[in-house]
């Protein structure tokens, strides 16, 4: 292969594309560049050993075929540690702490090792949380933003975002352009308490016969209890205003814990915090109750599986 030439190769695993960079890096030894002005790159630093190893080899190898090549490694042997097989991270860094300034980073810098990135996205996801919370007194859209997805999956996205932040960039502009543009927080939180109650009022028997189907002896299904009557049947006047956002999430969360698992797919029975003992008395109800034919098609259904719908 001519180094004189410009050569880029695609192909996929195994087909030989080590052995041609191998090649192509002793051709150009052959050809007199210095080993210090050839830049060899890959991936891993697996790679780069072995594609290094792979390079001292042929030269050791060629210089017992011909007097040219035993030249060469005689010349070339002393200077091995010139032959750098570098990783992409590791050209990047020598870049920078070559030119700090250009780069404008502090030429003081250091890089984290893989224990310390995790604290460090921790800090950085508390601090951007931290001024988001600020922002959204004044901007209505942060405040939609929180309102819409909550702060745990606002920061489950924004550490994904940061996995991906090479094309987080486009992403943020495709989804935030996809959206209605005249979406305000208020409309917001009044149509989620549209089809909230419109999805709860539809359950069979209606919102009373659900909620009196569930734990109703526990304080804390009380409180969602009185939450989500709250959020279905607003008090007298409040009809066409909208709920409060940081109230209406807050019933979404519980709401969502109650029928959801952590997995986000819906419970087959109600939340262990939730013994059996807090539930209405059964049998009371199945001796005024439908018939033991439509009891037991019920009982096949608990009652937090079909309020999942």
């Amino acid at each position: 292969m001519d180094p004189t030439q410009n050569v880029v190769l695609e192909a996929s695993a195994g087909t030989g594309k080590t052995r041609v960079l191998v090649d192509r890096y002793v051709n150009l030894l052959r050809a007199g560049v210095d080993p210090r002005n050839i830049l060899a790159m890959t991936f891993t630093r697996k790679a780069a050993a072995e594609m290094r190893e792979r390079i001292v080899r042929a030269l050791r190898e060629a210089a017992e075929r011909t007097p040219e090549d035993a030249a060469r490694w005689r010349q070339l042997r002393d200077r091995l540690n010139e032959i750098a097989i570098s990783t992409i991270d590791a050209f990047c860094l020598t870049l920078l702490r070559e030119f700090p300034l250009e780069a404008d980073v502090d030429p003081a810098f250091d890089v984290a090792d893989e224990t310390e990135v995790p604290r460090l996205v921790e800090e950085s996801l508390d601090q951007a949380l931290r001024s988001c919370r600020a922002l959204a007194r004044e901007r209505e859209e942060i405040a939609l933003l929180f309102a819409q997805l909550g702060e745990a999956r606002l920061r489950a996205g924004l550490a994904a975002l940061l996995e991906r932040r090479v094309v987080a960039s486009a992403v943020l502009r495709r989804v935030t352009t996809a959206g209605p543009r005249d979406l305000t927080l208020v409309q917001a939180c009044r149509r989620g308490r549209e089809r909230i109650a419109g999805a709860l009022e539809a359950l069979p028997g209606g919102l009373d016969a659900f909620l009196g189907d569930g734990p109703v002896h526990h304080p804390r299904y009380q409180v969602l209890a009185s939450d989500i009557r709250r959020l279905v049947r607003p008090a007298s006047g409040e009809d066409a205003a909208a709920p409060d956002a940081s109230a209406l999430k807050g019933a979404i969360d519980r709401l969502r814990a109650y029928f959801f698992t952590k997995a986000g797919t819906p419970r087959k029975r109600a939340p262990n915090e939730y013994p059996a003992g807090f539930h209405a008395d059964r049998r009371r109800a199945r001796a005024t109750g439908p018939s033991r034919s439509a009891r037991r098609r019920r009982s096949t259904t608990p009652s937090c599986r079909s309020g999942a719908t």
